[in-house]
């Protein structure tokens, strides 16, 4: 389908599915007790698909730095509030993504603590 071909649709599904399988592990350890294994796949397939979905924001900032040149060159030089607040908006979304790429990739053990050597 068409929303499959964007990486904003590709998350709305992947989040779809980790939302539905955290429900279905609440159900069988609630609702539906004496079915732990299912439960625990359930919650696994939740787990492996919340980070799954955190690999989409890997180069998400570069987005954003695009549209900090974009208001500065439409700026032409004045520096009005709109544009101080744009840029500083843009920064700090930019700044965000940034500091979240170190924290996906400790946690896919990549560097850190946790690395193969």
């Amino acid at each position: 389908t068409q929303m499959s071909l964007t990486l904003a649709g590709r998350d709305k599904i992947t989040k779809v599915v980790q939302y539905a399988s955290r429900f279905l592990g609440w159900y069988f350890e609630s609702i539906h007790v004496g079915n732990p294994t299912a439960a625990s796949t359930a919650r696994g397939i939740s787990a492996a698909f919340a980070s799954g979905r955190k690999t989409y924001r890997l180069g998400r900032w570069l987005t954003e730095y695009v549209k900090i040149r974009g208001v500065l060159e439409k700026a032409k030089g004045r520096l009005g509030i709109d544009v101080v607040l744009k840029v500083g908006r843009y920064a700090g979304l930019a700044g965000f993504w940034i500091s979240d790429n170190p924290a996906l990739i400790m946690s896919a053990a990549l560097i850190g603590p946790g690395a193969a050597r």
